[in-house]
């Protein structure tokens, strides 16, 4: 992911995820939002497996389009879901 993408910042944490400001390192001025949902720590406080991340993100861009806009999404097994959004 760091091959495509530069973090810039924190934007926002939350119980087991962290929201980071990227900008793309493929595309001019394409500055995107990474969310790393960390699915251990998430399923060990929901004491339940978390829905697979493509259901997780179409509830996302369903519930939040027009605003967020997701493009990608990663699974690493050690480090959790990320998703790319605008």
């Amino acid at each position: 992911m760091t091959d495509f993408y530069r973090f810039d910042e924190v934007l926002g944490e939350g119980t087991f995820s962290i929201v980071y400001l990227a900008e793309s390192k493929v595309e001019p001025d394409g500055w995107v939002a990474i969310k790393v949902i960390e699915k251990q720590a998430a399923m060990r406080i929901l004491g339940k497996d978390l829905p697979g991340s493509g259901s997780m993100l179409e509830q996302v861009e369903h519930l939040y389009y027009p605003l967020v806009k997701v493009h990608e999404s990663y699974f690493l097994k050690a480090r959790g879901v990320h998703e790319l959004s605008d």
